[in-house]
């Protein structure tokens, strides 16, 4: 994976955020990042296989907005019109650190989304990217989406010279 990113950073949330771990641990990719003190998610505390840093309050964006600013690029999956909450916060903290990102609308097209994932990463080059988006309540079938969009942007970059 050359041209893949060799860390992944999320805040562990159901769908977008779960899915960037749970693709990371899957494919030997190191992950890092904040969660809610609690390690608070929506189906209960998070599992502690995800090696993340508790915040210091159980409010979601303190960890949005740490895991913004820690990494390198950000992929942002936000299906719902307007902008999520979150994704609002996530893109304060961005831009107020000159951070790149993108922000992935194509939900359920996993060709479309992979294809300016690939797009982002390759002008980007970035080593730690932020995984990031609806949580699986908010979006049903996110987790499955993002998951499907990394391993294929991951295939087809990991084939690029």
């Amino acid at each position: 994976m050359p041209n893949f990113p060799t860390t992944i950073i999320s805040g562990g949330q159901t769908g977008a955020d779960r899915a960037g771990l749970d693709f990371a641990l899957e494919h030997g990719i190191r992950i890092k990042g904040y969660c809610p003190l609690g390690r608070l998610a929506f189906d209960g505390p998070l599992h502690r296989r995800y090696k993340l840093i508790e915040t210091a309050t159980a409010e979601y964006p303190e960890r949005t907005r740490l895991n913004a600013t820690i990494a390198d690029a950000t992929v942002i999956f936000d299906a719902v019109e307007p902008l999520s909450r979150g994704t609002g916060t996530a893109l304060v903290a961005i831009r107020r650190h000159r951070k790149p990102h993108v922000i992935l609308k194509n939900f359920p097209d996993v060709a479309a989304d992979t294809e300016a994932l690939c797009e982002f990463l390759r002008l980007q080059c970035p080593r730690s990217l932020n995984v990031a988006g609806n949580s699986e309540q908010r979006t049903p079938g996110i987790y499955a989406h993002v998951r499907a969009v990394l391993e294929r942007a991951c295939e087809r970059m990991s084939l690029e010279p």
